[in-house]
């Protein structure tokens, strides 16, 4: 015999529980996460934590590395480096733009690049964008991409 059904105010608490807060809504990282997302890993923490939970083979929904524009284009091997972490840009790495400064020096427009547009292999793109905007220079607008 089933126990009787939680209230639905419970249930939903419950639920909550199992999830993390604190995101704002235009950022890349959800509000609320579950076991089941797409993993971000940020690319200076790659060595460290990319190996899926102990007893699973995999992240259940995949991940995507985070690589910051001054590691990429400050690195003369970095798509050496890579490979050798079977990482792709584009497939499972991004190029995760937060400052103004990484956006002017490394402008993924002047690249050719496209905005990711998919958080599941193939990405869509090379990189996403979250610059927040500034009255300090011209042209500081708000960048969203990806």
């Amino acid at each position: 015999m089933r126990p009787p059904k939680l209230p639905q105010l419970l249930d939903r608490k419950i639920y909550k529980t199992g999830q993390t807060r604190g995101a704002d809504d235009d950022v890349i990282y959800q509000n609320r996460v579950s076991r089941g997302s797409t993993v971000l890993i940020p690319y200076h923490l790659w060595d460290e934590v990319s190996a899926p939970p102990v007893g699973e083979d995999d992240f259940k929904n995949g991940f995507v590395c985070l690589i910051k524009p001054s590691d990429y284009f400050g690195s003369p091997t970095i798509e050496e480096d890579l490979l050798e972490k079977d990482l792709i840009l584009g497939v499972n790495a991004l190029v995760f733009y937060q400052t103004r400064s990484d956006w002017d020096e490394n402008n993924p427009d002047d690249l050719g690049w496209q905005p990711a547009n998919s958080r599941a292999n193939p990405l869509g793109g090379q990189y996403v964008a979250r610059v927040a905007a500034t009255t300090a220079t011209n042209n500081g607008e708000k960048i969203s991409r990806g």
